[in-house]
């Protein structure tokens, strides 16, 4: 090759240089976080490493080592559905537009379904979409049981009612059978600031708040989370909710996690 021998032999025991040495830093914190949080991305990955580890590295660096690592997010994604028919009591209000300024503008509840050591648990969820944080939740061991829908509907206008909010709130659901029920919306209306709102049927993407932060907890609960560890399920919902709302970084928020975020626009955290 023409190289010159001696030359060769300085370059063969120069050692690794400076982007070399930073560049496999970087790939065995990676692989750490990464067996501890399978689903996140190479933007979460970065978001960790920035509070705690003192080099500076754009997140494209992040992505090239976890390629060469062929590190991925072990997360699952969804597939778009074809509109349903809009609810004949409660149409859809939001029409996509999920933009907020501020705190409780804009609420979406849903139902998700966990398994605890063989048993299925219907876990209700209530998020303020301006920074995605858990503000109300409720667990239930019975297939169909409406009390956490009811429990989380109350906790919600406890916080209207303490915040002193009476601006318009939306509140959007799916079109469930306690979300449609009279019962549950009856104290609802007694609030003139509450405007219901309420996805087509069978269309999930009208909530797509509401079903992405759905699916990307049950994945980071099976990568990263061992649920069966845990004496009762409703011991893991609240360290999984303080985890949520303090530490996990959400892209929506520029890898900020919801009380952060919160605080660093001036406002209290509800949750």
């Amino acid at each position: 090759m023409g190289m010159n021998r001696s030359g060769y032999y300085r370059w063969l025991g120069r050692g690794p240089n400076q982007y070399e040495q930073k560049r496999a830093i970087l790939t065995e914190r990676i692989d750490q976080i990464h067996r501890k949080h399978k689903a996140y991305g190479y933007h979460g990955i970065a978001s960790v490493l920035r509070g705690s580890i003192n080099l500076s590295f754009s997140d494209n660096l992040i992505h090239k080592c976890c390629k060469y690592e062929n590190i991925k997010s072990k997360a699952a994604h969804y597939q778009w559905h074809r509109p349903g028919d809009e609810h004949e009591i409660y149409k859809n209000q939001i029409h996509g537009d999920w933009n907020v300024t501020g705190p409780l503008q804009k609420v979406t509840s849903d139902m998700t379904i966990l398994r605890w050591r063989g048993v299925w648990m219907e876990w209700t969820l209530v998020m303020d979409v301006y920074n995605d944080a858990i503000i109300a939740w409720s667990m239930s061991r019975t297939a169909g049981d409406p009390a956490p829908y009811y429990r989380t509907r109350d906790s919600l206008l406890r916080i209207i009612k303490k915040e002193g909010i009476t601006s318009p709130v939306y509140f959007h659901t799916d079109q469930g059978a306690v979300y449609a029920s009279r019962a549950y919306n009856k104290a609802l209306t007694n609030h003139n600031n509450i405007i219901r709102s309420m996805s087509r049927a069978g269309t999930p993407t009208d909530n797509a708040c509401m079903e992405s932060i759905n699916g990307w907890i049950k994945a980071e609960i099976k990568c990263d989370f061992d649920i069966h560890r845990y004496s009762s399920p409703e011991e893991f919902a609240k360290d999984y909710i303080r985890y949520y709302n303090y530490e996990r970084p959400s892209s929506k928020l520029k890898y900020k996690s919801p009380a952060r975020f919160t605080i660093e626009q001036g406002y209290i955290p509800t949750f």
